[in-house]
């Protein structure tokens, strides 16, 4: 799944596992598994103009939701759902839902 994120930010795979993020060779974050890599993802699908979120429910659920305003309806575009599982996992699914890519 990170390797598709990486590749729907418009990250360049200069070899296996090492991205080209703001003009340096980078290891691929760890969108999905990660802490550090789902702050990563937040703040470059910001640059893209999608604003991604989550809310904590009981037994290991997360709402998440994915928000782009939409030229053609001159409104939001928004998806949400529920999901059992980590949070960064959760942001990483909004993320390519709202890019129309379903895993």
């Amino acid at each position: 799944m990170d390797a598709k994120v990486a590749e729907v930010l418009g990250l360049e795979e200069v070899q296996k596992n090492v991205w080209v993020r703001n003009g340096l060779p980078s290891f691929l974050p760890q969108f999905s598994t990660s802490w550090e890599g789902m702050g990563v993802l937040v703040e470059e699908a910001e640059k893209q103009g999608i604003y991604l979120e989550f809310e904590h429910f009981n037994k290991g659920r997360y709402q998440r939701r994915a928000w782009k305003f939409c030229e053609e309806s001159d409104d939001w575009l928004k998806i949400r759902s529920i999901i059992v599982g980590a949070v960064p996992h959760a942001v990483s699914l909004s993320f390519l839902k709202v890019k129309g890519i379903g895993l």
